[in-house]
């Protein structure tokens, strides 16, 4: 979708402020010709703080993982960041589902999904989002760089771990698609982490320079104290 970096940046410079009301009618003047994807290449173009941007799109995107979850026993985590712009493709997740509690934590959990009008030239993956604020790409051999889902016709899979043996804790679940170039990156990045034995996570602005899209979001809670 075709969008003017000029036209932009002469919309931000009028809307000077970051209240609701100038977001939404800066949403307005932007228009469906505006992709969000873009508005993020562009930020560091615009006048406008990043964090305003992304309460921008929030605005057009909210997270569908941010929702209350009734039979959730854990405190709730930071909401995770409105960042990823909607996927093309079509996708979800189909076990967990949402809201899932009593997942073992610590050890392998076999996520899957379905998928469609994929290409396969298509970078597929999940990626866990912590109650440190950090995302972790989930990998089925890191070792040697098996990361992403693994398709199967309209179906995906791939091995997710989550937490600390023992202990009760919440995360989401994002279905993602990646660039290639965020996808190499982030292989390289799990194999040398899965080398040292010690996954320290991937901060928000990290995946800044990335091409990232999402497909689905769920909460998901795990077993323990």
């Amino acid at each position: 979708m075709g969008y003017n970096v000029e036209v932009i940046e002469m919309k931000f410079k009028v809307f000077h402020h970051s209240s609701l009301v100038s977001l939404l009618t800066l949403a307005i003047l932007l228009g469906p010709g505006v992709s969000e994807a873009a508005l993020y290449h562009q930020v560091d173009r615009l006048l406008y703080p990043k964090a305003v941007v992304e309460a921008m799109h929030s605005l057009f995107l909210p997270m569908a993982s941010d929702h209350y979850c009734a039979n959730f026993t854990t405190a709730s985590i930071v909401p995770r960041p409105a960042h990823f712009p909607p996927s093309a493709f079509a996708g979800q997740f189909s076990y967990p589902e949402d809201c899932r509690t009593g997942l073992q934590a610590g050890s392998p959990i076999p996520v899957n999904g379905v998928a469609s009008n994929v290409p396969e030239e298509a970078n597929l993956w999940v990626f866990v989002y912590a109650g440190n604020e950090k995302y972790y790409p989930q990998c089925n051999n890191a070792l040697i760089g098996d990361c992403g889902v693994f398709p199967q016709g309209s179906k995906w899979s791939v091995t997710v771990y989550l937490g600390r043996k023992g202990i009760k804790e919440r995360f989401h679940l994002a279905l993602l698609e990646l660039d290639q170039i965020a996808n190499d990156e982030l292989t390289q990045k799990m194999k040398t982490w899965a080398e040292m034995g010690f996954f320290p996570g991937i901060a928000i602005s990290e995946l800044d320079p990335y091409i990232i899209k999402e497909l689905d979001a769920i909460q998901v809670e795990t077993a323990g104290q």
